[in-house]
């Protein structure tokens, strides 16, 4: 009788194996033996379980792993330090190249920013040249881009972004030693237009025109430009007297034009001092050249202006002297213009008296009397402006000191006419 096998003893393939006594097998073994009967169960045509796919990719992972770790570490360690070195470098050579662009693009921006600098003042001096009949100069803020320009053939507009360029460049031509004395007197005259106050660049003008390198009207006209965009330029206003005084041959026309610019300067800035300052030392020099209708001629101009500016005590001063002028005009006064300080009209009552009682001409009682007349006049024109504007401190001032200079000559003629 055939005996049967036990089923622990028969293969899962239906062969039979001879039965064996159990002994304990470690677990690596009973590992394997279930991942074999797996495969087997599931052909690798078919899907595994989720739990062994999960279990066999980690066991690839895991030998991977140890491969590249295997081959890493056969590496010199020389060869890995180098590397590292290679790859620092390579930073660093990055790092300079950028350097390098920047530098080279700081150079050409610098290069550029130069051109534009001289081209600005070269364009400048082209259009004084190309338009010489220039009588007004105006600052123009424009943002965008554009240069500077004349317009109508006399006005001319400088670009606000411009004026650095300009005075930058006008300044290194100005300073240099190989420069001429023409582009010296171009440089100077963008600056002067820029800085009205610049004394280094009125200074190298005076010496031009001493030298007889500028003529004097064109020095004049600089300064009429200078003065009709900054009109309280205290440098500017001296600098054209020294003009008139040293060289210019001052006439009525002459004097008309200086009045002209004053009245232009203090209409554009009310109360300035240097512009009345100015217009008074032209009237001390047409004393001096014995041009006395220009006395006359400037005491109605100022009556004109202290009634169209009513609050401008600078213009009724002016009007003042002007009236006490005129005064010692009639007597005869200012005939006699010595360098001696008791002898000369400074514009003052007590020069009025000294000059009077150094002379020796007796003047008529008629004489006195139109003096106190004249005075009068202008006083009761005061006083109606003061009545008609009481608000107005300066006529009420104003009105008083006429009111005093006509006493005064009151008392001096009663008292010439009694001795």
């Amino acid at each position: 009788m055939r005996l049967l096998a036990s089923p622990s003893s028969i293969s899962i393939s239906g062969t039979a194996t001879p039965s064996r006594r159990p002994s304990s097998t470690p677990a690596t073994t009973t590992q394997v033996t279930s991942n074999t009967q797996t495969r087997q169960l599931f052909p690798p045509g078919e899907l595994l379980p989720r739990e062994q796919q999960e279990q066999n990719t980690q066991t690839d992972t895991g030998h991977t792993d140890a491969a590249e770790e295997e081959v890493y570490q056969r590496i010199p360690k020389v060869v890995v330090s180098l590397m590292s070195k290679l790859e620092a470098m390579e930073k660093m050579v990055g790092v300079v190249l950028q350097l390098i662009s920047l530098v080279d693009a700081a150079s050409e921006h610098r290069f550029y920013i130069m051109d534009q600098e001289i081209g600005t003042l070269d364009r400048l001096n082209l259009l004084f040249t190309r338009y010489p009949a220039i009588d007004e100069v105006g600052i123009v803020p424009l943002t965008e881009a554009g240069t500077s320009c004349v317009v109508n053939d006399c006005k001319l507009a400088l670009l606000k972004n411009e004026l650095r360029m300009i005075y930058i460049s006008g300044r290194k031509v100005m300073l240099a030693n190989n420069q001429t004395k023409l582009a010296t007197a171009d440089a100077c005259r963008a600056l002067v237009l820029i800085n009205p106050n610049n004394y280094t660049a009125w200074n190298n003008r005076k010496k031009l025109v001493t030298s007889g390198d500028v003529h004097v009207n064109e020095d004049l006209r600089l300064v009429d430009l200078v003065l009709g965009l900054h009109p309280k330029s205290a440098v500017s206003w001296a600098h054209r007297l020294w003009l008139l005084q040293k060289f210019k041959s001052v006439d009525t026309q002459a004097l008309l034009h200086e009045v002209q610019m004053c009245e232009r300067a203090c209409d554009q800035h009310q109360r300035n001092y240097y512009a009345w300052s100015h217009r008074l030392h032209v009237l001390r020099l047409a004393i001096r050249l014995e041009i006395y209708s220009h006395l006359t001629v400037e005491e109605d101009r100022a009556s004109t202006w202290v009634k169209q500016h009513i609050s401008d005590y600078s213009g009724m001063h002016y009007l003042q002297l002007c009236i006490l002028s005129v005064c010692a005009m009639h007597l005869n006064l200012l005939g006699d213009q010595s360098l001696d300080r008791e002898s000369s009209w400074d514009f003052s009552w007590r020069s009025f008296e000294n000059l009077l009682q150094l002379s020796d001409v007796r003047m008529e009682k008629s004489t006195y009397l139109r003096n106190i007349q004249h005075v009068q006049t202008r006083e009761n024109e005061a006083w109606l402006l003061s009545q008609r504007y009481p608000e107005q401190p300066a006529l009420l001032k104003h009105h008083s000191s006429l009111f005093s200079i006509r006493q005064r000559m009151e008392m001096l003629a009663l008292k010439i006419i009694n001795d």
